[in-house]
């Protein structure tokens, strides 16, 4: 520089910077949506400017949907766990159970004399209740139970027939060649067209043709398993047409006929009972000492006080489905069915599509091995579909319902 007498001198300039170097800082997150790079203006205490670049890293785990099946119809349904990564993030896990349909199949038939079930490769002659189980392409068990009645299908039809004769003193029956002297009841057999036996009987009075009036006597009687008749001294067990000769008082044959009906008057009567039980793990039945861990039909035989034979039938069921939503489609109102075999409190929630809760429900008298029942109030819902949450204490249970209302309009 040059000063007012224009004499030269020097002027240094010395400048210092107060400014501050561009920060760059590193965050984890176990939110998603917080993941990305924000640049951020600052000022120091100089009042300069810088830059801070802040880079936000997602360490947390993508929720997880597992598909899976099941052979057992109540261990269907949806159930979401909350999990924790190695980075101590929480997420959810969904577990979807199918159930692998496979109900029991129930086999009704009515056949003559005998049938081959090919189920078993089995002939069975007798009515009654059969059972076969097998595994299915998914690897369930389920059982097919034949509900058999064996018929006797003789194609043979009464076709026995009467004839009755009188004749003074003898009478010959074309029919088998013979000639009878004494009254009776005669039989002759052949074979029909059918292959059915064919029996004709001959009920023949033969008369003494004398001055002798005729007195004959015809007796009607009916007794059960025998009957003894005093006039000739002799006890029948089959039923017939008998006769008794004696001479009256005018020297001429007197015939008595006894026409004889056997009955079976056995004071046994049906006496079967059917028993329909459903129950929780197994059941003890106290008719035979047994217990039964799989559904079924059980029988048990006793001799009752008049001696006959009384079968008492056992339908049992065995955990039915836990959890049942009724009716569906639905109009104004939804019950919903439960079942456990243990002791728990019950909630059941309604939520719409989009996750609300709109109806809750708590039952806390719920007994052990009972069927619980919830009644839910929808009429003024806006919705048709929604998800019922059961929840107890050792599980969720997740159903969808649907309502045959269209939806209400704000």
């Amino acid at each position: 520089e040059t000063n007012a007498n224009d004499c030269d001198y020097e002027v240094t300039t010395i400048t210092t910077w107060i400014g501050q170097v561009d920060v760059t800082a590193f965050v984890d997150t176990c939110i998603e949506a917080e993941a990305g790079t924000i640049v951020t203006a600052e000022t120091n205490e100089a009042g300069c400017n810088y830059e801070v670049t802040t880079i936000t890293t997602w360490i947390g785990t993508v929720d997880q949907t597992v598909n899976q099946t099941t052979c057992i119809e109540f261990e269907a349904g949806t159930v979401i766990t909350t999990e924790t990564n190695a980075n101590d993030c929480d997420y959810e896990v969904t577990t979807i159970t199918t159930w692998i349909e496979q109900d029991d199949e129930k086999v009704y038939v009515e056949i003559c004399d005998s049938y081959f079930w090919e189920v078993d490769g089995m002939t069975y002659s007798q009515s009654g209740v059969y059972t076969y189980e097998t595994i299915n392409d998914e690897g369930c068990i389920y059982t097919t139970y034949l509900y058999l009645t064996i018929q006797d299908c003789s194609p043979c039809e009464d076709t026995n027939k009467k004839v009755y004769a009188k004749a003074c003193d003898s009478y010959f029956w074309e029919l088998d060649g013979m000639t009878y002297t004494q009254s009776g009841v005669y039989t002759y057999e052949t074979i029909n067209d059918e292959g059915c036996i064919h029996t004709i009987h001959l009920y023949l009075t033969i008369q003494d043709c004398s001055p002798c009036e005729d007195t004959n006597e015809k007796v009607y009687a009916k007794a059960c398993d025998s009957y003894f008749w005093e006039l000739g001294g002799m006890t029948y067990t089959q039923s017939g047409v008998y006769t008794y000769d004696s001479i009256n008082d005018e020297g001429c044959t007197h015939t008595t006929y006894l026409y004889l009906t056997i009955q079976d008057c056995s004071p046994c009567k049906d006496t079967n009972e059917m028993l329909d039980i459903e129950n929780c793990g197994s059941y003890f039945w106290e008719l035979n000492g047994e217990v039964y861990n799989k559904s079924g039909v059980y029988a048990h035989e006793i001799i009752n006080n008049e001696g006959c034979t009384h079968t008492t039938y056992l339908d049992l069921t065995i955990d039915k489905e836990k959890f049942v939503m009724y009716p569906i489609p639905f109009d104004k109102e939804v019950f919903a069915s439960y079942s456990f075999c243990y002791e728990t409190n019950v909630k059941v929630e309604i939520y719409d599509v989009k996750g609300a809760l709109i109806r809750s429900y708590i039952n806390n008298n719920y007994v052990k091995g009972s069927k619980g029942i919830t009644r839910i109030d929808l009429s003024n819902a806006a919705n048709q579909l929604y998800i019922v949450k059961l929840t107890t204490a050792k599980e969720i249970l997740i159903k969808k319902i649907v309502s045959s209302s269209p939806q209400l309009r704000n």
